[in-house]
């Protein structure tokens, strides 16, 4: 005969009922099935009030302790594998298990000597390996572009010596080496370090500067028995530029003018560039000299801050910023002062309207910046109903 099954052999309950002190039974509360043999009172073992039979509880599958275990055996091939794989060393695997060891190289025809043979020139033997490169070595080299004077004119009498500088460009050439020349010694000559010294009473002569890389050259002109030249105007200053222009675009003094002037202005801030007087029967001529030229921002960069401070309700600032704006070169100064109007004009309105059609002080002085802008018949009979 064969043996019951735990499921035939009991009944299954939970507990529904309150005790006499009406509290919960904990069995109740819990919800917990129990377990009654057949034939036995089915009633609750904690409260014994009678239990509400339900079905058996279901047996665990099978099916998940096999995942388990499958999880537990792929977890661990492929950590094991990881570890073969990267964590050993392929000289332990070649050394103790004798796996993964590379193939022995073939041996090769042409033997090295050993130290015990001899290597003769007679026999004209050369190891192979051994390779002579004869290649030159090239160095960086920076090559001279220009070379400039100091003085371009000179004005002297009889015995005066005056010493003139070059500047060889760029400042990184490799070789800045000069030569010096005169073209009329009898007049005027010339040391090897540029000393010019006046021989003669009256005539003409150029001192020539000559570079050893290019044969760059630059001059000046001597005159002896003249009337003798001023010092050079004082240098430029209060000298502006804007973001964006090249110096050929910023205007110097009378006489004066850039060394470079296809160099950029830069960034906003303090520069300095080299800048040269031509000279005249009056001043003399001197160049390379410094000239301080402040940077401003560009046109667009100031509208910005134009249009951030009026969104701001900063108005003097923005009014004062359009101005500035306008002011720039280029062509622009009627048009971005129209706009600046218009926006000053439009904000005033919606002033007047939120305050029933009455001015109040905002916004007669935005219809003030308005008209200083652009004084249209409109903005001034807007701006004659707030006085």
């Amino acid at each position: 005969m064969a043996k019951a099954s735990e499921r035939d052999r009991y009944n299954y309950g939970v507990c529904t009922n309150k005790d006499k002190d009406g509290q919960i039974c904990p069995k109740c509360e819990s919800k917990e099935v129990q377990k009654i043999r057949k034939g036995q009172d089915f009633f609750c073992v904690e409260c014994t009030e009678a239990l509400r039979k339900v079905p058996p509880p279901k047996s665990p599958s099978p099916w998940k302790w096999i995942f388990i275990i499958a999880g537990i055996v792929i977890v661990l091939g492929v950590g094991g594998y990881f570890i073969w794989s990267q964590a050993i060393p392929s000289e332990l695997k070649c050394k103790f298990l004798s796996i993964g060891c590379p193939e022995p190289s073939p041996p090769d025809d042409k033997q090295i000597p050993s130290d015990s043979e001899q290597i003769t020139t007679d026999d004209k033997q050369t190891p192979d390996s051994i390779a002579i490169d004869e290649t030159p070595l090239l160095l960086d080299i920076v090559s001279v572009t220009e070379v400039t004077l100091d003085n371009i004119t000179l004005s002297l009498k009889k015995g005066d010596t005056i010493q003139l500088t070059e500047t060889v460009d760029p400042e990184d050439a490799t070789n800045k080496e000069v030569t010096w020349s005169s073209d009329n010694p009898t007049i005027a000559k010339v040391s090897s370090t540029g000393l010019v010294t006046a021989v003669a009473e009256k005539g003409t002569a150029k001192i020539i500067v000559t570079t050893a890389d290019g044969e760059k050259t630059d001059t000046c002109t001597v005159t002896i028995g003249g009337e003798p030249q001023k010092p050079a105007p004082p240098v430029p200053t209060g000298i502006t530029a804007i973001d964006g222009q090249t110096l050929s675009q910023v205007s110097l003094p009378t006489g004066w003018s850039w060394v470079a002037g296809t160099t950029p202005a830069g960034s906003p801030g303090t520069k300095k560039f080299k800048a040269k007087y031509n000279g005249n029967a009056t001043y003399r001529a001197v160049s390379n000299v410094d000239v301080t030229v402040l940077v401003k921002e560009g046109v667009e960069a100031v509208l910005t801050k134009a249009i951030n401070a009026f969104d701001k309700s900063n108005y003097s600032a923005s009014f004062n910023y359009y101005i500035e704006a306008a002011g720039y070169p280029g062509g622009r100064g009627p048009s971005i002062k129209q706009n600046a109007a218009n926006k000053f004009k439009e904000k005033a309105q919606q002033i007047m309207k939120n305050n029933q059609g009455k001015c109040n002080d905002s916004s007669k002085q935005l219809l003030d910046y308005a008209n200083r802008l652009n004084p249209t018949t409109e903005i001034r009979n807007l701006l004659n109903k707030c006085t």
